[in-house]
């Protein structure tokens, strides 16, 4: 790791040169990165490109100085601060362990939409279905497979089937806002529904109604709600899950904050938790703040007055 050790390298200078037009990035002897300013949009300009590839032409020349390790910590180092310099989140450093923010430019943009709070009761719909079909996409991604044999119009093929069955268990009312959407890629999967209501004194759910396919304990269960606000809702419903035998349970969000994550992780911590944002707080009436409102009365159309 000598070349990073003795001084500025080329790498170093074109990072800080790319840094120079959007913020403060350098490389230091440590191999981290520091920035000082995030970066106006209008910052990321052809500039910024020409200066990034500085930075990789510099950590490429520097390559026959270092061994293995070596060409490693300088490839990470320069992906890690070019990130930092456009101004794009690093997810890996910021989600919690055990809690997946499905980021895509399609998802930023229709959540966007749904957040908006002059959106009608269709458009929100229509966006919320699409949300949780692209949302699914990432939370299946390592469902298990078995090999499925068939034969095309031309010769044998080995493919793949889910070894498991799926079940999507919403919790109502708001959960059935993503039933549909997912549906869209998982048509064979089963639907439960898991009843539970927020007491509006104690914030502390209450259940009503619960109703799951008899092949719980042998299927993937995705339990879904758009909101993950004091967490009490879903804490509940993944405890009656579990006593009733599901094995395999993923909670499904679109949008959540630090006191649901963490309640839900410290109740469940074997349970995964996918979700499209995290929001940075509850309000005093236990809404997520920026948020998007009330949920199931924004699909359901039965708000009076839209809260923000």
């Amino acid at each position: 790791m000598e070349a990073l050790a003795g001084g500025e390298t080329g790498a170093e200078a074109g990072v800080a040169a790319g840094a120079g037009a959007i913020g403060t990035t350098r490389v230091t002897g440590a191999g981290s990165c520091a920035h000082a300013a995030a970066a106006p949009a209008t910052a990321r300009t052809a500039q910024t490109e020409k200066h990034a590839s500085m930075a990789l032409g510099g950590f490429m020349a520097e390559r026959d100085h270092a061994g293995l390790c070596g060409k490693m910590q300088l490839v990470a180092t320069w992906r890690l601060c070019f990130v930092n310099a456009i101004g794009v989140p690093d997810l890996r450093q910021t989600s919690p362990e055990g809690v997946t923010v499905i980021d895509h430019p399609l998802i930023r943009v229709k959540l966007t939409i749904v957040r908006d709070r002059g959106t009608s009761s269709e458009e929100f719909r229509r966006e919320l279905k699409e949300l949780a079909t692209l949302m699914t996409f990432e939370v299946a991604r390592d469902f298990e497979t078995v090999v499925r044999e068939v034969e095309t119009p031309l010769a044998p093929y080995a493919g793949a089937a889910l070894a498991r069955p799926v079940i999507i268990a919403p919790i109502l009312r708001a959960g059935l806002s993503f039933v549909d959407g997912m549906l869209q890629v998982l048509s064979n999967a089963s639907v439960g529904h898991i009843g539970m209501y927020r007491n509006e004194e104690t914030h502390r759910p209450e259940s009503y109604y619960f109703k799951l396919p008899s092949h719980l304990s042998t299927a993937e269960v995705l339990v879904v709600d758009p909101m993950l606000a004091t967490g009490w809702s879903a804490t509940g419903a993944i405890t009656q899950l579990k006593a009733n035998g599901a094995r395999y349970l993923r909670y499904v969000c679109l949008v959540s904050c630090p006191a649901g994550l963490k309640q839900l992780r410290e109740a469940h911590p074997d349970v995964p938790i996918f979700t499209a944002a995290i929001d940075p707080e509850l309000n005093t009436n236990a809404y997520i703040v920026p948020g998007l409102g009330d949920a199931g009365d924004r699909y359901f159309g039965t708000y009076s007055v839209m809260g923000g």
